[in-house]
């Protein structure tokens, strides 16, 4: 996990001008998984200090001690979990042939996964080549566990200085954030009247959310809907679905500027048009339900 430190301390005074023997040592962790992402202006905890000020006055020595503050004025980022077992699996597919160098897309995905932890590491990265140019596209997760395409210059610099001992000698490493697409659902169907209606769409809510789960996909995977209306379907009490509906959500300040590639059958509200029952991705993209218990809806009709 990287935690970047830089202006730190918003408010110390030593009520003299620092000598140039002044020095100050900070002391912090790094590594702890998803779950050390953290936002902006969270960090405020000065933990344990041994500070000594050596001034000619008592009292603004200790005024001095008393007003050390810190805070992270940018987010921690770059925290992520094990691997999953298919994560591995795939991992060790490429490991061997890589024979630690980066010369084939291959190698570079390899040697991206294997960064370690100390360095920090992107949730998840897509590599493409154009003229001996390598790119490097990546996403992280945010203290929510949301995607986020704002991945911090600590993280791109880190990644790129550990891929350059690695890389081909013409080869030129660039490393920019990718894509994502928010998307909200609206289901209709026909629920059988003597079950409770609310638990069963609360369940369906619930699946839906587990089959979007960014967790279970790469960057640029499709996204195939059939799966899902089967699950649905096998939920007590649904006795059929009428319609699924898929909707492209952008800006407005809560979600991503990004709009998917594939046609809207209506433009005004960005109904994704999804005759196919697949959400196409893009090498650069992935999909995201970020506000799910608002963009999840589920209705019954009669």
């Amino acid at each position: 996990m990287v935690k970047q430190i830089g202006n730190f301390i918003n408010n110390l005074s030593l009520g003299v001008v620092p000598t140039p023997n002044t020095t100050m040592f900070i002391k912090y962790k790094v590594g702890g998984g998803g779950d050390s992402n953290l936002g902006p202006n969270v960090i405020k905890g000065v933990g344990i200090v041994n500070m000594t000020v050596n001034g000619a006055d008592s009292t603004i020595n200790q005024n001095v001690k008393k007003s050390l503050k810190v805070n992270n004025l940018f987010p921690a980022i770059g925290g992520k979990n094990a691997p999953s077992i298919e994560e591995i699996r795939n991992m060790v597919k490429y490991n061997f042939a890589s024979q630690n160098r980066a010369v084939t897309i291959k190698d570079y995905q390899t040697k991206i996964a294997q960064i370690p932890g100390k360095f920090g590491a992107p949730f998840r990265n897509g590599v493409f080549e154009e003229q001996n140019k390598i790119k490097v596209y990546v996403l992280s997760l945010d203290s929510n566990g949301l995607l986020t395409n704002q991945s911090t210059t600590t993280l791109k610099e880190n990644m790129s200085n550990y891929l350059s001992d690695y890389r081909m000698l013409n080869d030129y490493v660039q490393i920019t954030d990718g894509r994502i697409v928010n998307l909200s659902l609206e289901i209709d169907l026909f629920i059988d009247k003597q079950v409770a209606q609310s638990q069963v769409m609360s369940q369906v809510i619930s699946e839906v959310k587990k089959y979007f789960d960014v967790n279970k996909y790469e960057m640029g995977e499709n996204i195939y809907l059939s799966p899902l209306s089967e699950i649905i379907n096998n939920i007590g009490g649904v006795l059929n679905i009428i319609e699924i509906r898929i909707f492209n959500k952008v800006g407005g300040g809560k979600y991503s500027v990004n709009e998917i590639s594939q046609p809207y059958l209506v433009e005004d509200t960005r109904q994704i048009d999804i005759a196919d029952m697949t959400l196409f991705g893009e090498p650069t993209t992935m999909f995201e339900i970020k506000y799910p218990n608002k963009d999840i809806l589920v209705r019954a009709r009669q």
